[in-house]
C-alpha cells in the first residue's frame, strides 16, 4: 500500500468536504437573513399603520380640524376609532407571534397604548363640540399620545434591530480589538 495516495486520498475527501460544508453554510446563512428581511418588511407595515393613526388622532390636530357640522365628527371617529381597532388587532398579533422577544414586548405594550389615546383624543373633541373646558382632556389626551409615541419609537427601534442581520461572532470581536 502506498502511504501517498492514501494521504492525497484522505486530504482530497476531507478538502471537498470542507468545501461542500462552507457554501452549505453560506447558502443557509444567506436564506435566514433573506427572511429575516422579509419578516421584517410584514412588521413594517403594522409601524407604518400604527404611525399613521397616531399622526391621524393627534389632539391637536383634531381639534384644529373639528367640524361642528352634526354628526360629521361621529363619522370620522367611528373611522377612526375602527382602524384603531385593526392597528390593535395587529399589534396583539405581532406581539404574540414574533420570534423576537424585544419586538414582542414593545407590541404588547404599544397595542392597548394606541387604542387609549385614539379614545382620549376623542373624548377631547366631544368636550370641544359640547363647548366644556377642554384644557384638562387635551392634557390627558397628549400624555396618553406621548406615551403612544414612546411606545412606537421602541416598537420601530424592535423591528430594526430583529431585522439587521447577525454578525458573526469572531467578526464582532475582531472589531472590538481593533478599538
Amino acid at each position: 500500500m502506498d502511504w501517498s495516495t492514501l494521504l492525497s486520498a484522505f486530504v482530497g475527501g476531507v478538502a471537498g468536504s470542507l468545501v461542500t460544508g462552507a457554501v452549505g453554510w453560506l447558502s443557509l446563512r444567506q436564506d435566514r437573513d433573506r427572511v429575516r428581511r422579509d419578516r421584517q418588511m410584514l412588521d413594517a407595515e403594522v409601524v407604518a399603520d400604527a404611525d399613521l393613526l397616531l399622526m391621524d388622532v393627534y389632539p391637536p390636530r383634531r381639534g384644529l380640524n373639528l367640524d361642528p357640522t352634526p354628526g360629521a365628527e361621529s363619522d370620522r371617529w367611528a373611522d377612526l376609532i375602527q382602524r384603531a381597532t385593526k392597528v390593535s388587532r395587529e399589534l396583539v398579533r405581532l406581539a404574540a407571534g414574533h420570534p423576537d422577544n424585544a419586538v414582542r414586548k414593545a407590541a404588547s405594550d404599544l397595542s392597548s397604548a394606541v387604542l387609549r389615546a385614539a379614545t382620549r383624543s376623542q373624548w377631547h373633541v366631544r368636550d370641544l363640540l359640547a363647548n366644556r373646558d377642554a384644557s384638562q382632556s387635551l392634557n390627558s389626551a397628549m400624555a396618553e399620545h406621548e406615551g403612544a409615541t414612546a411606545g412606537l419609537f421602541k416598537l420601530r427601534q424592535a423591528v430594526m434591530a430583529a431585522g439587521a442581520p447577525k454578525q458573526l461572532m469572531w467578526i464582532g470581536r475582531r472589531k472590538a480589538i481593533r478599538s
